[in-house]
């Protein structure tokens, strides 16, 4: 039911167009037209959304196979409206199969010894629900519906894959099993290695989460003994590989300190984002596919900075007394960490997409925290009826995020419509003003004065962004020669 829900919730923009991103990392990548010999695909070309990122490079190149299997138009410039049909189908099944993986962790979680009988006898029932508000939630859709943003989908199966792994491992007295999970764990981690950086935090989480949940003190959980040892040595190796990639420079043009954005301007901006971020969590309205390149200035960013730190003291505080919340908020910072600290992202200064995965502890807590207020208050009433408002209040929760899902998805589906709403949501944005011209200049028939107002609009706010330029130029041309 869940898996039917969240389909129709997506569904609108299963044949939306290719955007921005998708026409050079998709419709214009050549590593991805061929699976043979495997060097192709797992060498990416530089500067696209997949750069340094191979295992995603590759899901495309088998979505292209497939659509070639299909009989579907691949050419450049083709018009088939199947086109992007197989690529939207395949980030669904990966949401999905990212929403499985949810609920394995959050329901072996739940059974853990250490949380006790009460949690354990409510771990379906809570994994269902977790999963249930996660794949539906709005903020959800960029980074299922944007076709680039694979990268986020398939690092975050990969995340989730490597803990269940490991706490399958865990669960198992075999030892023959156990040694398959971790072997699983272990691969899930290479793959997302090679999906996106955000894999890099993967071994640590590991480790915190055994402290959270399977031992009492730090002391026992870094003494490291046989498999376990064993385990996690291979965990911190895969790394190594990511750690080639940002060595060799395959994101230096995007990503780094020398790019003209110093690191302390990109922290406090994104101490407004997080907390943007956060915002959206609870009240979605206000999506929106590009927040810009331009860092935030004055004292925008301060109710931010001062909810972060007050957010990383009680994670801080909450490894001394109680270990599982203190996980949570882990999870989201450690997630965050490397697309939203110190290291600036050149090209955006906010993504949607990047709270993607970071959202299931703020759903974990919320949860949890209302289980927590409703075995309250059926301890001074009918617990029967208590199970009966938290169960409506979860499906009616579904249903609002689904309808707000479903919205969104109309939006992606109208590239005119998405980037006007761009434009509008942060009218200095000239990448937005540019997009939207592209947008117009590529209707039938095509909206050329409307598209050259929206290029000048771009080259106003923002002269020094230079693809504004040479459309303009050929909007121009255009113009006068008609």
């Amino acid at each position: 039911m869940l898996a039917v829900a969240v389909a129709v919730a997506f569904s609108p923009a299963l044949r939306a167009p290719f955007i921005y991103d998708d026409l050079e990392s998709i419709a214009g990548n050549v590593t991805i037209r061929r699976l043979w010999p495997l060097t192709v695909p797992l060498t990416p070309p530089a500067d696209v959304a997949t750069t340094g990122r191979p295992v995603a490079n590759l899901s495309l190149a088998l979505n292209y196979a497939a659509n070639a299997v299909a009989g579907v138009d691949q050419a450049p410039g083709a018009s088939d409206p199947n086109q992007t049909t197989g690529y939207h189908f395949a980030n669904l099944l990966l949401h999905l199969l990212a929403g499985a993986l949810l609920f394995g962790v959050v329901r072996r979680t739940m059974q853990a010894p250490r949380l006790g009988e009460r949690w354990r006898a409510i771990a379906d029932p809570v994994a269902t629900a977790v999963t249930a508000v996660w794949l539906l939630h709005p903020l959800q859709t960029e980074a299922v519906l944007y076709l680039t943003q694979r990268t986020e989908l398939l690092v975050s199966v990969c995340y989730l894959a490597m803990l269940y792994g490991a706490i399958r491992a865990w669960d198992t007295p075999d030892p023959a099993r156990r040694r398959r999970w971790y072997v699983v764990a272990v691969a899930a981690c290479l793959a997302g290695m090679g999906s996106k950086e955000v894999m890099i935090s993967g071994p640590l989480m590991v480790l915190l989460y055994e402290r959270a949940f399977r031992f009492d003190s730090w002391r026992e959980t870094l003494t490291l003994r046989g498999e376990r040892r064993a385990f996690h040595v291979a965990l911190w190796a895969t790394t190594l590989w990511l750690l080639w990639f940002i060595l060799m420079g395959a994101r230096a043009e995007t990503v780094g300190f020398g790019l003209g954005l110093p690191w302390y301007r990109y922290l406090y901006s994104q101490a407004w984002a997080v907390a943007h971020y956060l915002r959206l969590a609870v009240w979605p309205v206000g999506l929106t596919i590009d927040y810009g390149r331009e860092p935030i200035t004055g004292f925008i960013g301060v109710p931010g900075a001062m909810l972060l730190v007050a957010m990383g003291t009680a994670t801080m505080l909450a490894w001394r007394r109680v270990p599982p919340l203190a996980f949570a908020g882990s999870w989201f910072f450690l997630l965050l960490a490397p697309s939203s600290s110190i290291v600036p992202i050149r090209t955006e200064l906010a993504a949607e997409r990047r709270i993607y995965l970071a959202l299931a502890a703020i759903v974990v807590l919320a949860v949890v925290g209302a289980v927590t207020f409703a075995r309250r208050r059926a301890a001074y009433g009918s617990a029967a009826r208590s199970r009966m408002v938290a169960f409506a209040a979860v499906g009616a929760l579904c249903v609002a995020l689904s309808a707000g899902t479903y919205a969104r998805a109309t939006t992606y589906r109208d590239p005119e419509a998405l980037w006007r709403e761009a434009a509008a949501r942060v009218p200095t944005n000239a990448r937005a003003h540019h997009n939207l011209a592209m947008a117009l200049a590529a209707q039938d028939p095509p909206r050329l004065a409307e598209a050259e107002q929206s290029l000048r609009t771009a080259i106003r706010v923002d002269s020094g962004y230079l693809p504004a330029w040479p459309n303009l130029a050929r909007s121009e041309e255009h113009t006068s020669e008609l």
